[in-house]
């Protein structure tokens, strides 16, 4: 098995078992598919790009405009007709799960870090560190 292939799977498990892993006591398995997931970001991007393109571009081509309708009407039809097909898009799919799952990690990063500086200041020292006095 070829190297992309593997980071392929191990993206894809990571993403299936995207409940367990925020769910568990240990969050070393949940910071390591993090990782995965933001390496493979770059190549999600780059594939999305290049469909998204290509979508756009065969909307365009398959669009039979009515030369009596003005332009935004034009762009309304072409709209529809693109948005039809990026909806199906699998690597469009792909990516917003990427994106889903690393703005999660992300927030519980967030919510550990306030709990832990809560935890370690005193509570007059809060205060005044929040401004709240």
């Amino acid at each position: 098995m070829d190297t992309d292939k593997m980071k392929q799977v191990a993206y894809e498990t990571v993403i299936a078992n995207e409940d367990e892993l925020f769910e568990a006591s240990d969050k070393t398995p949940l910071a390591m598919g993090a990782a995965m997931v933001l390496r493979h970001m770059p190549e999600l991007l780059a594939k999305v790009t290049k469909t998204t393109a290509q979508l756009a571009l065969e909307a365009a081509h398959d669009l039979e405009v009515d030369e009596s309708k003005d332009g935004d009407d034009a762009y309304s039809q072409w709209h529809k007709l693109f948005a039809s097909r990026l909806k199906k898009d699998s690597d469009m799919g792909e990516l917003l799960a990427a994106l889903n799952f690393t703005s999660r990690y992300v927030e519980q990063l967030g919510e550990v870090a306030a709990h832990k500086a809560i935890a370690d200041e005193s509570s007059e020292n809060f205060g005044a560190k929040f401004g709240r006095n």
